[in-house]
Parts: C-alpha cells; structure tokens; sequence
C-alpha cells in the first residue's frame, strides 16, 4: 500500500507540464509522461529510461537533395524522387 507522501509525490507529478523521467523535457501527455516514454510503458510495460528515445531522422524543414522541396520521404529524397531511385527511372 502506498504511503501518503507517495501518492502526493505522484499527483503533483502529474500535475507537471514536462515529462517526470529525468532528463526528459518534452511536454506531457498522459501519466505525467511524454508520448515516447508513455508509449514504451504500454508497449513493453517499462519507461526504459537506460535505453535513449530515437531521434527523428529528418525534419519538415529539410529538403530534396533532387529538387529542392520537401518534406523529405527517405535518403533526403522527396517521395517522388526516392521511388524513381528504388524503381531505376529517371
């Protein structure tokens, strides 16, 4: 049975506007945990917090290396240019 103190510790926690993991600055989603670290706790039952989140690979901001517009799909192609590359047209 948890104690008085541990059940305030967890609802003030809650009540933050970051992620409780340390380290973590992303702001919350649910259980007073951002969405990556909520979704590891359902899918695998542990926030994992020794294991680091993956990094998007590229952003909206970035653009095709083909052509100039974005947003990138694969190998900072756009989705276009990334199918002619796997299908050998040009």
């Amino acid at each position: 049975m948890p104690t008085r103190e541990e059940l305030l510790a967890e609802v003030n926690a809650a009540k933050s506007t970051t992620c409780s993991v340390k380290g973590c600055s992303r702001p919350v989603y649910a259980v007073a945990l951002c969405s990556p670290h909520y979704r590891r706790l359902r899918t695998i039952g542990d926030v994992r917090t020794d294991v680091p989140l993956r990094i998007a690979r590229y952003t909206k901001k970035d653009k095709c290396k083909e052509c100039g517009r974005g947003p990138v799909y694969s190998k900072m192609l756009c989705k276009q240019h990334y199918d002619r590359s796997r299908t050998g047209k040009k």
